[in-house]
């Protein structure tokens, strides 16, 4: 059994027990020997096995934490005394994790029980098989859960993001396309929003499994990933949350344009099945369906998050941005945030920007 001599050794859970201390001086010698005792077990069980990671946290929390007068008030009863100084200790350790905790440079306290990790899956959509994988965050759960969608084709993930919101407490799905990347089936941008759509219902089938907060599900893209979190989002009621990282928006484009990407498409081998022509027969058969402008009517009762970078010339601001941004504004019950900041079209230079802001968003209005 721990002795109060080792508890002064300066760790963490002993500063949180010297702290209770102070108030003791009212008890007499044997009564401080059995609090000792007492609170030496209930500190290194309770902290050890609820925290594990207050190595993380500096002293200085716990000294600038000033507990207060009514508890050296209580009554010099062994009982009432532990009682009180136990969940004082308890409430200290949450407060001081809560305040100190920072996503951005710490991992988080670890559940031995509901660790974080990452497992690989596979879904239906159409009778093709699309391959993902699903970043867990750690706790019992259930967690708002985010389908991050990747653009065209899908060289930049962002899995740099999905690793920052999983620090912060929410679940991110990762999947392929049909016919991108190894999914089974044809690539089509037309397939954009029946994938969304088979993510979301395996999302809410499969909840329990994944701890996800079918309550708080959220879509966030990138380029025309942007374009068809946009497009999925205004598709589905249930939605909370729908953001778009230089989201596309196809149709405001010249027929010159959209050659210029046909050529481009030709050359993209992780599309199976697709062609630049075929590409450019979507555009031109469906030029509405590509309009993100169009779909405002769906994202009433959203939160909606817009970031554009100002150099970016694959998704410019002033054609593919600003005019949607224009639209979304006027309408009241679109809760619309959005931000022009410097980047080009994967904000190379703006990472750290880019990132802070969905965070920042997303624990506001999406969990």
């Amino acid at each position: 059994m721990t002795s109060c001599k080792r508890l002064r050794q300066g760790t963490f859970e002993h500063a949180i027990v010297q702290r209770c201390f102070r108030f003791t001086a009212r008890a007499d010698g044997a009564e401080r020997a059995a609090t000792c005792r007492f609170l030496s077990n209930v500190s290194y069980n309770w902290v050890n096995s609820h925290i594990l990671m207050t190595s993380q946290l500096p002293m200085q929390v716990f000294n600038r934490i000033e507990i207060g007068r009514p508890l050296g008030r209580l009554p010099v009863s062994v009982a009432g005394f532990l009682v009180g100084v136990v969940l004082l200790c308890c409430l200290l350790v949450q407060r001081a994790l809560a305040d100190s905790f920072d996503p951005y440079t710490m991992d988080p306290p670890q559940d031995p029980e509901f660790p974080p990790t990452v497992s690989e899956l596979f879904f239906d959509s159409q009778g093709s098989m699309l391959t993902g994988m699903m970043y867990l965050a750690g706790g019992v759960g259930p967690h708002p859960t985010v389908v991050l969608l990747h653009g065209y084709p899908g060289n930049e993930k962002n899995l740099d993001i999905a690793q920052l919101l999983r620090r912060s407490g929410f679940n991110i799905l990762f999947f392929h396309y049909r016919g991108s990347w190894g999914s089974q089936g044809q690539f089509s941008m037309l397939n954009y929003g029946e994938d969304i759509e088979a993510a979301l219902k395996f999302l809410r089938s499969n909840h329990a499994q994944y701890r996800v907060d079918t309550k708080h599900l959220s879509l966030l893209g990138h380029s025309a990933g942007g374009y068809a979190a946009l497009v999925g989002g205004a598709a589905d009621a249930d939605l909370e949350c729908v953001a778009g990282m230089a989201a596309a928006n196809f149709a405001v484009e010249s027929d010159a344009q959209w050659q210029d990407f046909a050529r481009y498409t030709d050359n993209l081998i992780m599309l199976a099945g697709y062609s630049g022509k075929q590409a450019l027969r979507e555009l031109r058969e469906h030029k509405s369906l590509f309009d993100t402008r169009l779909v405002s009517a769906g994202l009433r009762g959203k939160s909606v998050l817009l970031i554009a970078g100002k150099e970016d010339k694959v998704v410019p601001m002033a054609t593919m941005h600003f005019p949607v941004v224009e639209v979304y504004a006027k309408d009241p019950e679109i809760r619309l945030s959005h931000y022009e900041i410097s980047g080009d079209h994967s904000f190379s230079w703006s990472r750290l920007q880019l990132t802070r802001l969905v965070q920042g968003w997303m624990m506001q209005n999406c969990r």
